[in-house]
C-alpha cells in the first residue's frame, strides 16, 4: 500500500483471518467515531469483514477488486503432478487449491502438499489434499525458507496447530 501512495493505518496482529481483523479492527472504535468503512475484497472473499462491521452497527462498502480466473496448467505439467514427478505443491489460497483440484484431481501420495496458513490447509484438506506443511507465518518468503529449513528425512507434522505456533499467525 505504501508503494502505492497510500498510509496503511491498522495491521492486525496475530492470526491471520478475516474474522481477527474485523474484530481487531472494532476493538476501541465505535460505529459514529469510524465513518464509513470501505471493503475491498476478491470476489470469492466470503462477506465475514463486511457483515461483521455492518452487525456491530458501523457503515459499510463493498468493491469487489479482482476476480478470480483459473488458468490451466501446460498438459505436461499436469500430467508431471499426476504421475508423481513433481515433488512439491504450495498452495497460497482456497483459489489455488480449488484449481489444483480441477485440474488435476487428487495427488498421488509423493507429492508433498505445503500451504501458506491454517486456512489454506483446513480449506486444502476439504478438498480433499493431505497437507505435509503448513507455514508458521503467512507469506510466500516465510513458507519457502521453512520447507528449505526442513530436513528431507524428517517426519511432516500435518497438524495445522504444531505448524502455526498454537494459531498465533504472522501478516497476512
Amino acid at each position: 500500500m505504501a508503494a502505492a501512495g497510500a498510509e496503511v493505518a491498522f495491521v492486525p496482529l496475530g492470526e491471520s483471518s478475516a474474522a481477527a481483523m474485523a474484530a481487531q479492527w472494532c476493538a476501541g472504535r465505535t460505529p459514529a467515531g469510524a465513518g464509513r468503512s470501505l471493503v475491498v475484497r476478491s470476489d470469492l472473499a466470503t462477506a465475514v469483514i463486511s457483515d461483521e462491521l455492518a452487525l456491530r452497527g458501523f457503515a459499510v462498502d463493498v468493491c469487489i477488486a479482482y476476480r478470480t480466473v483459473g488458468v490451466d496448467l501446460p498438459d505436461e505439467v499436469a500430467a508431471q503432478l499426476q504421475a508423481g514427478t513433481i515433488d512439491v505443491v504450495l498452495l497460497t489460497s482456497l483459489s489455488v487449491a480449488r484449481e489444483l483440484r480441477r485440474q488435476v484431481g487428487a495427488l498421488p501420495a509423493r507429492v508433498r502438499v505445503a500451504s501458506i496458513g491454517p486456512g489454506t490447509t483446513r480449506d486444502a484438506e476439504r478438498l480433499g489434499f493431505t497437507v505435509a506443511h503448513t507455514a508458521r507465518t503467512q507469506s510466500v518468503d516465510a513458507l519457502l525458507a521453512e520447507l528449505d529449513a526442513r530436513d528431507p528425512s524428517a517426519a511432516v507434522s500435518t497438524d495445522p496447530a504444531a505448524a502455526t505456533n498454537g494459531g498465533q499467525e504472522g501478516t497476512p
